[in-house]
């Protein structure tokens, strides 16, 4: 148990990038209770190969960048045809998940990422960072029948609505 809870901290802090002391006192108190961490970094760093990551790029180059003040929301839209396309071409799957890989992107506050999964469902992934501008994505995700907590949340939303419009909304 403790083990897999390493791996939603691990997670949910970019691998530690993003801490807080009441972080540090759970991963002291998780590692104490026989959490391995050595293995949460070999789940988590698991090798991909070469093709995979450039899919990846390529679906990450749609990435639009949308100032608010001083910080970016980082938005990632992606119909099913380039999903398909990402998929058979380059072996990238779960593209909504891999949102974490926005998390380094400087000045940013917001990650959002929409995919059509399957006609009319819609994969969403939020994620804020707390230093950029506190938001709640958790709102966000519950709204539309998901879940998460305040920094990292997704829902899926069933719809006959393009992606566009699943996305203003």
């Amino acid at each position: 148990l403790s083990t897999m809870l390493l791996v939603g901290m691990c997670t949910d802090t970019a691998s530690f990038r993003h801490l807080t002391s009441e972080t540090l006192s759970n991963l002291k108190l998780l590692l104490k209770t026989g959490g391995n961490l050595g293995r949460v970094q070999g789940l988590l760093n698991k090798r991909r190969t070469l093709k995979s990551e450039v899919g990846l790029a390529k679906a990450f180059l749609g990435i639009q960048r949308i100032k608010i003040g001083n910080t970016y929301i980082n938005y990632l839209g992606l119909d099913s045809t380039q999903l398909k396309e990402l998929k058979e071409k380059y072996g990238a799957t779960n593209i909504p998940k891999k949102i974490f890989k926005l998390a380094n992107i400087k000045d940013t506050s917001i990650n959002m990422v929409i995919a059509e999964e399957d006609s009319n469902k819609y994969e969403c992934e939020f994620r804020s960072i707390s230093f950029c501008g506190d938001v709640d994505v958790f709102s966000l995700a519950s709204n539309n029948g998901g879940g998460g907590h305040h920094n990292a949340s997704g829902c899926t939303i069933f719809s006959k609505d393009s992606l566009s419009s699943v996305s203003r909304k």
